[in-house]
């Protein structure tokens, strides 16, 4: 296996200090049972200790005495005898420091051994994908071996290294085509920054050996490959503008080579005529040099252009994809997270489609977010179906209240006082009473076959007789429910709940539902529903919940975009999950009856939605919309 590496340290200052050593030991022996050893290390302590923090002479002590103690060790196994010289060094020189990082690896054959002292890192990039081996710790040392494949690129770096780039940035630069391409990248993002303690070294491996220079030489022993160490200062844009300056000389070069050498024949009768023939071939062949410096000049502006475009959004692009392959792992492990890291990949991605960026790895990452945003983050953009035409059973029918139950939904149109009852799963539907049958009727509840309204003078049960079953006793402001044959009325107007029992005889007096001193403030009610617990929605949003007649503690947690202005909540006995219609963001959240958010669904049609019930049996949102029922698949049941 052949090792190529590069590295990059920062401008040593009066208080901190980084340094990259690489060793191959001449001794074969040495050679086939340590393999080759380099070392990341940094150090630091403030600048009351006084000066020669810069000496190179602790670091090579350091140094030294690694190699000592890894060295000199042979009957131990490489990672054993790597972590003991780490920790022997370590204990010997830390309380020097206020912080002392060294990082360690070998290479024997196809293997790596690899150790941190202090709050290093080793990272591995395998295939595009980008992976930790270690994260070190304050005053421990941690190591792990393994075999390396064709194309691995290890990194080793300080913790510095880690904090002052994105692991995003860190990746896109890691995919370059060499190490000093990696070293090269990463430079410009730290140059600007006084970072003397920031080290770090790439190492890649491949069965094809590169082409290297000479080797120099070190009192440890020959170095394999000499590292390119690059300075985080300026100078770069210089030598970028010398190579295009070459790329278009050799061009121009390669483009005369291919033309004649100018002749003139003299001719006793063709002289004159040869050479204004050759004059003319002259012009052309300058016309046709021109034209290619042009072109030239032209594509190299161009391509200049493109990659300073690309080296803005690339980082951004690469950190947008690793949150979404990391969403995808974490999605049967920690939905919350998964859900988070998406929803960030999806911001990302649309901000730099928002700024213009074409990239094919763009376009393909908006894709996998829009077929991956339901299964990982909940978040259904549907189009529903016409469930209904209401008005086709009876002219100008404009819908303003529904109930849903054991799966036959009532529609009230209280203006016109019309009422229609339709079946979730034969959609059968039919006009159930009209101004004959019904009072001034305000709301509508369903209880199985039965049909009841609440009026402005009490409560009636609907059929080809009406009939009223209790005497209004409540404020103006009331809303209707109707649980275990059990009569609800929400009286907001002054805060209560009153129970009316069902007897033989029909409805006895009202019961206060809440006991003693519970008293809540009711009166900014829209809507309820009941499973057995209470459930309040109020005009902010906020969902109150009640069981047996006191406050039962109840929030709504992973909302990216929060509730303010609610209008409907719905769920059941046999329901699993709470549905809430938003309006204002076009949307029905879904939360389960602890307070989780697990799904939403989002169409424009539920901006001019009223009222919303859900069969989970038949796995079915249906709203109403006035003179239309519409229907959404509950994707979220699948």
């Amino acid at each position: 296996m052949q090792i190529a590496s590069a590295k990059l340290t920062g401008t040593p200052s009066s208080t901190s200090w980084a340094q990259v050593h690489d060793f191959t030991p001449v001794d074969k022996e040495k050679l086939s049972s340590r393999g080759r050893l380099i070392i990341v290390l940094s150090a630091s302590r403030p600048e009351t200790t006084g000066p020669g923090i810069q000496d190179v002479s602790i670091a090579r002590e350091i140094i030294a005495g690694i190699h000592r103690e890894y060295f000199d060790e042979p009957a131990k196994n490489p990672l054993a005898a790597l972590e003991r010289a780490l920790e022997k060094v370590f204990g010997d020189f830390s309380k020097q420091f206020t912080d002392l990082e060294i990082g360690a690896a070998s290479m024997i054959e196809t293997t790596a051994y690899t150790a941190v002292a202090g709050r290093g890192r080793v990272i591995l990039l395998r295939k595009g994908s980008l992976a930790t081996i270690l994260t070190g710790e304050k005053n421990r040392v941690l190591g792990a071996s393994g075999r390396v494949q064709n194309g691995d690129t290890l990194l080793f770096g300080t913790s510095l290294f880690f904090s002052a780039l994105s692991w995003g940035v860190i990746k896109a630069a890691l995919g370059a085509a060499s190490v000093d391409a990696c070293v090269e990248n990463l430079a410009p993002s730290v140059r600007s920054q006084e970072l003397g303690a920031l080290g770090m070294v790439v190492i890649r491996f491949s069965s094809i050996a590169p082409v290297l220079p000479v080797a120099s030489v070190t009192s440890f022993g020959q170095e394999i490959s000499p590292q390119k160490q690059v300075p985080i200062q300026a100078g770069q844009i210089e030598e970028g503008k010398k190579g295009l300056k070459m790329r278009i000389a050799g061009i121009l070069d390669s483009t005369l080579a291919l033309l004649p050498d100018r002749r003139i024949k003299i001719k006793s009768a063709t002289h004159e005529l040869s050479e204004e023939k050759s004059k003319k071939t002259a012009v052309l062949v300058g016309v046709i040099l021109l034209f290619l410096l042009v072109v030239s000049i032209f594509f190299g502006i161009n391509r200049r252009r493109d990659e300073a475009v690309k080296a803005r959004y690339e980082p951004r692009l690469a950190e947008a994809i690793h949150n979404f392959q990391e969403s995808q792992t974490l999605s049967s492990l920690d939905s919350s997270r998964a859900r988070a890291l998406l929803l960030e990949a999806k911001r990302t991605a649309l901000e730099l489609k928002e700024e213009g960026v074409e990239d094919p790895e763009l376009v393909n990452l908006i894709d996998n977010i829009n077929q991956s945003i339901g299964t990982i983050a909940g978040i259904y953009e549907t189009t529903p179906e016409l469930f209904v035409d209401l008005s086709l059973l009876t002219d100008g029918f404009e819908g303003d209240d529904l109930d849903l139950s054991e799966g036959r939904m009532l529609v009230l149109d209280s203006g016109d006082r019309k009422m229609i009852s339709s079946v979730v799963d034969t959609k059968k539907s039919k006009v159930e009473a009209g101004p004959d049958q019904l009072p001034e009727v305000k709301k509508v509840a369903a209880y199985a076959d039965r049909n009841f309204v609440l009026a402005d003078d009490g409560i009636w049960e609907v059929t080809q007789k009406s009939e009223k079953l209790v005497e209004k006793d409540w404020g103006d402001a009331a809303d209707i429910y109707l649980y275990a044959s059990n009569i609800y009325v929400l009286d907001k107007e002054n805060s209560a709940i009153w129970r009316y029992a069902a007897g033989s005889t029909g409805f006895g007096a009202r019961q206060n539902w809440f006991g003693p001193g519970v008293s809540p403030d009711l009166s900014a009610s829209v809507a309820w529903t009941i499973d057995g617990s209470i459930w309040i929605l109020r005009a902010d949003g906020k969902i109150i919940k009640f069981t047996l007649g006191k406050p039962d503690s109840f929030v709504v947690h992973g909302l990216e975009t929060p509730i303010n202005q609610a209008v409907d909540i719905y769920t059941n006995e046999t329901a699993q999950f709470l549905y809430i219609l938003d309006p204002q963001n076009s949307r029905v959240v879904v939360v389960d009856k602890k307070g989780q958010f697990k799904a939403e669904y989002l169409t424009g049609e539920l901006a001019s939605a009223r009222k919303i019930v859900a069969s989970e049996a038949d796995k079915e949102l249906i709203f109403l919309t006035g003179s239309k029922l519409l229907s959404i698949n509950l994707e979220h049941l699948q």
